[in-house]
């Protein structure tokens, strides 16, 4: 800032106004860069960090889209592998044919996208996200649908999808709720690990364009499955709101939730079985009886010891109580008869960290 000081003139001029054509000042026709900048700044170092922080700062834009993280999710991609298994096998018992099922990456698009992608005519659900935000969006093709009824009512699989075909009647409005219920169930399973998800079916619609699932312009998280029947691949849509899936993302992205053990049905019945095969060696104590080392030394052929029989007896494995045992015999041969076993069957607080 100038230290000379304003005259009676200039203030004048400043209160007034000044008209530059009359005054004979001098207005350039371009921005230039203010010459007296390098002269201050070397005066004022506060000066020059506050110049280059304005230099650095952008426009904002009110309108502007958020950036979507396209980073990988292995705990998502665990538990649609979790769905797809668990779908198979009540897909083919609805359709009563064997149906290859196979799962796509999960993507990240704009749902207009989606939309643009899927097949027409098409079979939508709206399901809720409970406790998420906002809804969900079940989608597979309506020639999915038409197979699997003329498979039911003895068709040869051949069908050709007309316009007259869209409308469905009441008894393939119970097949598609079948198939709708059996998805809502599985997900919802496959997901229990990382967020318990309450999805519950809304209402059905048969034509994909009239579901206004989010904005054109917003983005949405696509779980894909492919189903062979037929000649061709239908797919196997499931949808839903990025925005409704963001609380959540860190969870999706957790590698040790998809690398820490899980509650595998099929890795537990391969351990119990395991178990079951293993070799132990019981022992149990029939009789005792106290003595001397005189009387040992004194034994002679014929003569005997008396053995105090007890009530029951106790089976151990390694020296760890097992069962309870009674005297018996099995093919003219003394054994042991099997009472009870002690092992608790009560849960314990650590229980649930451990396969049971």
């Amino acid at each position: 800032m100038s230290e000379e000081e304003l005259n009676k003139d200039n203030i004048d001029d400043l209160l007034n106004g000044v008209d530059p054509i009359n005054s004979g000042i001098e207005i350039p026709s371009e921005p230039s860069e203010a010459p007296g900048f390098e002269t201050s700044a070397a005066q004022d170092p506060a000066a020059v960090r506050t110049a280059a922080a304005s230099a650095r700062i952008g426009s904002y834009q009110l309108g502007r889209e958020p950036t979507v993280p396209s980073d990988q999710m292995p705990a998502l991609e665990l538990a649609i592998a979790r769905f797809t298994n668990l779908f198979a096998p009540q897909l083919r018992a609805i359709a009563l044919r064997p149906i290859e099922i196979t799962r796509n990456p999960p993507k990240i698009l704009r749902y207009s996208e989606f939309l643009e992608q899927q097949t027409q005519p098409s079979y939508t659900g709206i399901v809720s996200l409970t406790p998420l935000q906002g809804e969900g969006l079940l989608c597979f093709s309506s020639t999915l649908l038409m197979l699997i009824v003329d498979h039911l009512y003895g068709g040869q699989g051949r069908l050709a999808m007309t316009e007259q075909d869209r409308r469905c009647s009441a008894s393939v409005r119970r097949i598609a709720d079948r198939l709708l219920k059996a998805l809502i169930g599985s997900f919802s399973q496959a997901v229990q690990p990382l967020v318990p998800i309450d999805m519950e079916l809304l209402r059905q619609e048969e034509e994909l364009a009239l579901v206004r699932l989010v904005q054109p312009a917003d983005y949405v998280l696509l779980i894909e499955l492919s189903a062979a029947l037929g000649e061709e691949s239908h797919s196997i849509s499931l949808c839903l709101p990025y925005l409704a899936v963001e609380p959540i993302r860190s969870k999706l992205q957790d590698s040790k939730t998809a690398e820490g053990p899980l509650n595998h049905r099929r890795w537990m019945d391969l351990l119990l079985d395991q178990v079951k095969m293993a070799e132990v060696e019981l022992v149990a104590d029939l009789a005792t009886a106290q003595s001397t080392l005189s009387t040992l030394a004194s034994l002679k052929v014929g003569d005997f010891l008396e053995l105090n029989l007890q009530k029951s007896l106790i089976a151990k494995i390694s020296n760890v109580p097992v069962m309870t045992c009674g005297y018996g015999l099995s093919n003219g041969r003394y054994a042991i008869r099997v009472h009870d076993f002690m092992m608790t069957q009560e849960p314990s607080v650590k229980a649930s960290n451990h396969v049971q």
